[in-house]
């Protein structure tokens, strides 16, 4: 809120990261770049969706060349922040 008020710039991050802790405490982290969805679910396979053509989640876009890229960035951005938030599935299995 600083930033707003005084006028100075602050470098905001272009994707959010979501935790959910159900399944009997399966860890399921979720993370969204406003325009697609990467699921990390590390005891099965991820899935990515485009929300804006896929917005029910209905068809992932695991496996698809075209979305290869993007799904490998995400993937990316999460590894990292899990690492750097010290997140406990993070410190047990390898990206």
């Amino acid at each position: 809120m600083r930033p707003m008020i005084d006028g100075s710039t602050i470098d905001w991050r272009d994707v959010g990261f979501i935790e959910y802790n159900g399944d009997h405490g399966q860890s399921t982290p979720i993370r969204d770049a406003a325009t697609f969805k990467y699921f990390y679910d590390h005891g099965d396979k991820d899935d990515l969706y485009h929300l804006e053509v896929d917005p029910l989640e209905t068809t992932s876009l695991t496996g698809s060349e075209a979305h290869s890229a993007i799904g490998a960035d995400l993937r990316t951005r999460l590894s990292a922040w899990m690492q750097e938030t010290g997140d406990f599935i993070a410190m047990a299995h390898t990206f």
